[in-house]
């Protein structure tokens, strides 16, 4: 999943292709460098959110700032690469067979998430999968608890502002822009206060 932190004009990614295309196409678009006209084109803005299934064609442009969720995987098959050589003259290594034998080749379908979560009743979910569940939240110069539980840590991500976070025990730490803090699992509380954007990634529960 990707969360837009910040998007200069104009910029944009690629996520899935623009029409249902064959295995045929993939592979020859890829030899003869074609296969930005296949991708789909999305131009971005702060806050926008996509959710990148398994097998999902992907690529970030320039004058982006992400936030990314994910499985934990080790696996990235790279299909183009811009003909881009490295200080010795040598492209990059490509997985084309690997890519194209699990690659979604249809257009990625629009995606809608349940809002309800045991949380805090004024987040918003951002995605859902097998893997794990994400939410946004603001706070404005107010103070907000949330619940968590024995079943998931909350890991959160400071997106903008600043403010206050108090664990269970009232110790308390900064929250700045682009700070990032692990709530291991527990029958707990904690609570959130000041001006600041933020997200929260959890265990599907």
């Amino acid at each position: 999943m990707w969360y837009i932190l910040e998007a200069e004009e104009g910029a944009f990614l690629y996520y899935g292709f623009n029409r249902e295309i064959t295995k045929e196409e993939y592979s020859k678009s890829i030899e003869d460098g074609t296969i930005e006209e296949l991708l789909n084109k999305v131009y971005v803005k702060s806050g926008d959110v996509m959710f990148i299934e398994s097998g999902t064609v992907h690529a970030i442009g320039a004058g982006i700032v992400i936030c990314e969720i994910q499985q934990n995987s080790n696996i990235t098959y790279r299909v183009y690469d811009y003909k881009r050589k490295d200080k010795d003259g040598n492209e990059r290594e490509l997985h084309v067979e690997k890519a194209i034998e699990v690659s979604r080749l249809t257009p990625n379908p629009k995606y809608s998430f349940d809002s309800k979560n045991s949380i805090n009743d004024k987040l918003t979910r951002l995605a859902k999968s097998d893997y794990f569940d994400v939410f946004s939240g603001e706070l404005n110069d107010e103070e907000e608890t949330f619940n968590i539980s024995e079943d998931s840590f909350h890991s959160i991500i400071v997106v903008d502002g600043e403010g206050i976070l108090e664990d269970e025990n009232g110790q308390t730490y900064k929250l700045l822009k682009g700070d990032s803090y692990f709530i291991p699992a527990q029958n707990n509380k904690y609570k959130m206060s000041g001006s600041v954007k933020y997200v929260i990634s959890t265990l599907p529960l």
